[in-house]
């Protein structure tokens, strides 16, 4: 089958978080007055409930951390914090690469279809719709608003059934994390792997992705424009 459509993961592929300040866990501790430790665990054993949507805010997530620690909720204080968080994620959105941009002009003129297929909790996509990326892509599914992240088969189908295309029509570009190039694979969607900002930065890269051996690397966003041709005229 031919190819349709190119999904892309968003965080470290489309956006990058290292170049811009990012709120300090230890900070975020001392102001909510509870120890670093006790904050990260309780805030990861929520991860893939706020994945999925089932905090609508940074605040009802702060909240019940604070009550799990048996610590007094301070109303301000949380307040501030969601605002930060919600700013510090704003930043990514408003440094996008030229020419990840240029490159995004050049597969729509393939025909192509765009789209974006991304675990986030709410404040994480707040400055998508007035990103200059927004206006590239066909559709987008974020994990928060449809009850599934990745790797979940049910997120990727989703995001071919809004597209209306078979999952091997589409390719898969991402940087690896959360098995995203799995569960892309494992649905019959070429995967490959997005190494542009972790060639940039590699001693700042995650040390917990899975092995992606398996996976082709990307080098740059114009490797991604050339596979994009090249399988757009020979098939996926």
């Amino acid at each position: 089958m031919s190819l349709q459509v190119v999904f892309f993961d968003l965080y470290e592929t489309l956006i990058t978080e290292y170049t811009s300040p990012r709120q300090s866990l230890a900070s975020t501790a001392a102001l909510l007055g509870v120890d670093t430790q006790s904050l990260d665990r309780e805030w990861r054993a929520r991860h893939h409930s706020r994945m999925v949507g089932h905090y609508p805010d940074v605040a009802s997530v702060l909240r019940e951390i604070c009550h799990a620690l048996g610590h007094t909720i301070d109303e301000r204080v949380i307040c501030a914090l969601e605002q930060e968080r919600q700013a510090t994620k704003a930043l990514p959105f408003k440094h996008i690469d030229h020419a990840l941009l240029e490159g995004l002009r050049e597969i729509r003129k393939t025909g192509v279809m765009l789209g974006v297929i991304s675990n986030c909790a709410p404040e994480e996509a707040m400055g998508w719709s007035t990103s200059p990326l927004a206006p590239f892509f066909d559709d987008y599914v974020f994990s928060y608003q449809v009850g599934y992240a990745k790797p979940d088969p049910h997120i990727y189908r989703l995001a071919c059934k809004r597209m209306a295309i078979e999952p091997g029509q589409a390719i898969f570009i991402g940087d690896g994390g959360s098995g995203e190039l799995e569960g892309a694979a494992r649905l019959g969607i070429c995967a490959y792997r997005a190494a542009w900002f972790c060639d940039l930065w590699p001693d700042e890269w995650p040390s917990y992705y899975p092995d992606m051996t398996g996976y082709p690397l990307l080098h740059s966003f114009g490797d991604a424009c050339s596979l994009v041709k090249e399988k757009y005229t020979a098939g996926c």
